[in-house]
């Protein structure tokens, strides 16, 4: 199991209803000037429709990063880029599973592997408690203590 240290500024709305879970995977393609996040569009609840921009967090095994995305899509297939500094330096392989969890404008993709139990439990217990201006969510992984503002 990992451990992070890490904490992610905060990502829910209090009056959020909802979350998006999905499975993709990550490219890493070295001729690219990007990787890219693929879902698809099946692994979707068919009520929901994606927006083209996120603020999205990277959980890897190799740690824990924050860009935006932007989308382009195709008929059954979406794709969101990941600039290719980040795709260097957290990615370890060119192809990588990973978990979507999908809230307002916040995407956290995790590393298939990394269990996201304590980081859904962390911030459901502080939007219970109403921080909402607080950071909310700590994610324990190896590589030291990093904090956003």
């Amino acid at each position: 199991m990992i451990e992070i240290n890490s904490k992610i500024p905060y990502i829910m709305s209090y009056d959020e209803t909802y979350t998006v879970r999905c499975k993709a995977k990550i490219y890493n393609i070295s001729d690219k000037k990007s990787a890219e996040l693929v879902i698809h569009k099946r692994t979707l609840p068919s009520n929901i429709v994606l927006k083209t921009d996120y603020n999205a967090v990277l959980i890897t095994k190799k740690g824990v990063v924050r860009f935006k995305t932007n989308t382009f899509k195709h008929k059954n297939i979406i794709r969101y880029k990941i600039p290719l500094s980040i795709a260097k330096a957290y990615l370890e392989s060119k192809t990588i599973e990973a978990d979507v969890i999908i809230r307002d404008n916040i995407m956290l993709i995790v590393q298939s592997g990394i269990n996201v139990q304590n980081i859904i439990q962390n911030t459901e217990d502080n939007i219970k408690n109403d921080r909402r201006d607080e950071e909310v969510i700590t994610i324990n992984t190896i590589g030291g203590d990093r904090k956003w503002q």
